[in-house]
């Protein structure tokens, strides 16, 4: 039951208080993450222009690669039928 697993528990530690920071130290610790904020800023919006070129020159793409699919699959399809009427002698 509860009551016996909290009896079983050992007793709370005692932690001594905390030591104050230098405040040189807690200035460059804000400094180093005010800085990796801004370069993270910085670098999603390179990423960002950089995927929107890519994204323009696929959308340009798209229909030459969708021609050459179908195609392809045409193809596929046309040696699949192929071979069938070979194999069974049936004309499709």
């Amino acid at each position: 039951s509860l009551l016996e697993a909290t009896a079983k528990m050992p007793a709370p530690v005692t932690l001594q208080a905390p030591l104050n920071v230098s405040p040189l130290i807690r200035a460059g610790r804000y400094s180093a993450l005010i800085l990796g904020v801004m370069w993270g800023a910085h670098r999603l919006r390179v990423h960002k222009r950089n995927e929107e070129k890519l994204r323009e020159i696929e959308e340009k793409q798209r229909p030459a690669k969708e021609a050459a699919r179908k195609a392809e699959l045409a193809r596929m399809e046309a040696e699949t039928n192929a071979v069938f009427k070979k194999e069974m002698g049936v004309d499709i």
